[in-house]
């Protein structure tokens, strides 16, 4: 009797959502876990803005780092209340394959290009291969650009695939003998 896992399971993508409810403090910072992927916030510059977004501290240019403990292959933002004259820029992301989005890039960075729909908007990127995702948020002194969420698609490490495929063996060769 052989135990295997098969290449799907053991690459199996992790979708992880979240709001930023688990930061705190000024500037902002956390940490959380959702399906074994562990996600880490740090940031400059930054201050929580409602119960689940964060902002810039108005007028001042922040810096947002997301680190991720499994390498992940794609990255959505969403914001909220961003002006035509405010940006998220300085992205070091990788070397996406695509970006998308309802929010525009400009020469400045990333922008709303819908006046009116109070500045609520998404961009993403595909075809990533990292572990963290940095950018900065530019608003002039009365701005409101809010962070709201962000969801990243994760691959796990193949060698927690092996150790789980040993484990199994090891169970089987513990229960022959038994027998």
């Amino acid at each position: 009797m052989a135990i295997g896992l098969t290449s799907e399971k053991a690459n199996a993508a992790v979708v992880i959502t979240s709001d930023f409810s688990f930061l705190s403090g000024a500037p902002v910072s956390g940490t959380f876990t959702q399906l074994d992927i562990t996600t880490t916030v740090s940031s400059t510059n930054t201050e929580l803005f409602g119960m689940t977004s964060f902002r810039d501290n108005t007028g001042s240019v922040a810096t947002v780092t997301i680190g991720f403990s499994h390498v992940i292959t794609s990255f959505s933002l969403d914001v909220s209340f961003m002006r035509n004259d405010e940006f998220i820029n300085s992205f070091n992301i990788g070397n996406p394959t695509s970006l998308s989005g309802d929010l525009v890039q400009v020469t400045e960075g990333v922008s709303t290009s819908n006046i009116g729909d109070s500045g609520a908007g998404s961009i993403s990127w595909t075809g990533l291969n990292t572990n963290s995702i940095s950018f900065s948020i530019e608003t002039p002194v009365g701005g409101a650009l809010a962070v709201d969420s962000f969801e990243a698609t994760a691959v796990p490490e193949p060698s927690s695939a092996l150790l789980l495929g040993l484990a199994s063996l090891g169970l089987v060769a513990r229960r022959r003998r038994i027998n």
